[in-house]
C-alpha cells in the first residue's frame, strides 16, 4: 500500500516538476543539497515569506510586490489549492507565517 506524501515532500517534487528549481535556489531538508539550476529568481534559501504573500505570488505571480527589483515575472504554475499549500509549506520549510516576511 503506497505511502502519503507529507506536504512539504508534496511541495519539494511540486518544485522540480513545475520549474521552480529553474529560476529559484532552494536547499533540500538535509541541508546539503541545494536545488538550483540558473540565477533568474530570488534565492529560497535560508529564507521564508508569510503564507498570504507566497501563495498569492503563486497563484497569481504579476500581482503583488516583486522581492527583486526588475526581475523577471514568474510564470502562471495552474497550481490547485492542495499543491499551493504543499508548495508553500516547502518554500518556508520550518518557518511559520509570523516568522516569514
Amino acid at each position: 500500500m503506497p505511502v502519503a506524501l507529507s506536504d512539504a515532500e508534496r511541495g519539494r517534487q511540486l518544485f522540480v516538476a513545475k520549474g521552480c528549481s529553474t529560476c529559484h535556489a532552494k536547499l533540500q531538508d538535509d541541508q546539503s543539497v541545494e536545488l538550483r539550476f540558473a540565477d533568474f529568481g530570488p534565492s529560497l534559501v535560508g529564507r521564508a515569506f508569510s503564507v498570504d504573500y507566497l501563495t498569492t505570488k503563486i497563484k497569481n505571480p504579476a500581482e503583488g510586490r516583486s522581492t527583486v527589483a526588475g526581475s523577471m515575472v514568474m510564470p502562471q504554475l495552474e497550481l490547485d489549492g492542495r499543491e499551493v499549500e504543499a508548495l508553500v509549506r516547502y518554500v518556508n520549510g520550518s518557518w511559520t507565517a509570523e516568522q516569514g516576511g
